[in-house]
């Protein structure tokens, strides 16, 4: 479901069932469980390969859901996002790129925000998993969920890589990335999906 058409809570009755997010949060309630700890986004393509106007205001909607969210479900202590993939056609390549450095900004700006980054995950064509590649993201799942809930000390870093500036070094011809401290960076020069390879050196 795109955020736009979950991100429709009518203030005056947020249980309204003839919107989505109050058909959501009564489904929720009646269903008797009393409280709800983490809320996983799993981003899909709708946002990113629509037009430059859904993915700008992209921001600002998930902000309000996220107000909303913490509002609704007084329980709720975080909101797990699973960035959206590279994709699979050249041609919405971009927008995939604005909305993942989006979906960045939004867990430095929002409280109780996680992030798992799907970029260069193996089983999936860009936008769709195999089950081998919604084993591997669960267990990124599982592995969050762990530290941020139980606790867990675990040193895998697989959350979405904090940039902090881009400097232009134009003597050698390239751009030097900046990441948060202590955070590596690994890439392979190409993945195998399976049924085709994709060079990841014009996506870094």
């Amino acid at each position: 479901m795109p955020l736009t058409a979950l991100n429709d809570r009518n203030p005056s009755d947020p249980e309204d069932i003839y919107t989505n997010y109050g058909l959501l949060l009564k489904r929720v309630k009646l269903s008797g469980i009393s409280s709800i700890r983490r809320l996983v986004w799993f981003q899909g393509e709708n946002e990113s390969n629509s037009s430059v106007a859904i993915v700008n205001d992209y921001y600002d909607n998930f902000v309000s859901l996220h107000t909303n969210l913490f509002h609704d479900y007084p329980e709720l202590e975080g909101v797990v996002m699973v960035q959206v993939n590279i994709l699979g056609l050249n041609d919405f390549w971009w927008f995939a790129g604005k909305l993942r450095d989006i979906q960045r900004k939004l867990y430095l700006d929002l409280p109780k925000m996680y992030f798992v980054s799907t970029a260069g995950l193996k089983y999936n064509d860009g936008v769709h998993y195999s089950i081998e590649g919604i084993k591997t993201i669960a267990s990124h799942l599982k592995k969050i969920t762990e530290r941020t809930v139980y606790l867990k000390k675990d040193s895998t870093s697989f959350q979405t890589p904090l940039i902090k500036k881009v400097i232009n070094e134009a003597s050698n011809s390239r751009l030097k990335l900046v990441f948060d401290e202590n955070q590596l960076l690994n890439v392979e020069n190409e993945i195998d999906y399976g049924h085709y390879k994709r060079n990841m050196a014009q996506f870094v």
